[in-house]
């Protein structure tokens, strides 16, 4: 997703002007393939071997005429996407509540995903070198793995002030 790159770009830069050091390293991996077989983030996992991993997604917001309320994953313009599971992976609990803390703390708006589907890189990642705690933000995507996906631009605002915060914040989750 070429907006979870540019969110990457400006976690780098935002942690590139900061004045004080994280106390842990950090690793930004720009993979591809997640459509078939999620081979990057695989090997960039296994390669790094990271204690957490962190993905940023986008998810389909099933909202489109005819779907039934109950499967309706989000609403666009709602914020940022916080998931404890989908269909490949429960995602670390201390993590996501450290998520959902940084969001309350600065008044950062998001969203819990109503509903279990899809599944994205973080499934591979926490299956990596005996096990690695993951966590997620998305991006309500309509029309999503189609040529003109529609996202919020609120949305992403979301993820790029949470994602900056993880990698700024007094407090890290490790």
């Amino acid at each position: 997703d070429r907006f979870g790159c540019a969110i990457m770009c400006e976690m780098i830069k935002a942690v590139y002007n900061s004045d004080k050091e994280s106390g842990f390293d950090l690793w930004f991996a720009f993979t591809g393939r997640e459509e078939v077989g999620f081979s990057g983030a695989k090997c960039a996992a296994e390669k790094i071997n990271p204690d957490y991993g962190f993905v940023i997604e986008s998810k389909a917001v099933q909202d489109t005429y005819g779907v039934p309320a109950e499967k309706k994953v989000c609403i666009l313009g709602d914020g940022a996407i916080i998931s404890f599971m989908d269909n490949s992976t429960i995602y670390d609990k201390s993590f996501m509540n450290h998520l959902i803390s940084i969001c309350e703390k600065n008044n950062i708006k998001y969203q819990l995903n109503k509903y279990i589907s899809g599944g994205n890189d973080s499934s591979h990642i926490q299956r990596s070198v005996g096990g690695v705690k993951v966590g997620l933000i998305s991006a309500a995507s309509r029309y999503i793995h189609s040529q003109s996906d529609v996202v919020k631009y609120e949305d992403l605002e979301a993820m790029r002030d949470i994602a900056v915060a993880l990698v700024t914040d007094e407090n890290p989750v490790i």
